[in-house]
């Protein structure tokens, strides 16, 4: 996604609302010693792009189980 397309997304939210969001740079991510080329990047991003679900989705389900446990806790 280009850093333009999540700024609209963004534009579309209220101001005061919070939200969970992770994003990633090709100088973030390393292949051993390998480079990642701007073509491998662009083409890793277009797989990403048809997948339906990420780990970050997962992750953030898995968090509002665990938040929901320690809310009971703490009543």
């Amino acid at each position: 996604m280009k850093v333009k397309n999540a700024l609209e997304l963004l534009n579309d939210l209220p101001l005061e609302a919070e939200i969970c969001a992770q994003w990633y740079e090709k100088e973030d991510m390393v292949m051993g010693d390998e480079p990642i080329s701007n073509e491998l990047w662009s083409e890793a991003l277009n797989v990403m792009d048809k997948w339906e679900c990420s780990d970050l989705r997962e992750l953030l389900q898995e968090a509002l189980f665990q938040a929901k446990r320690n809310l009971k806790v703490k009543v």
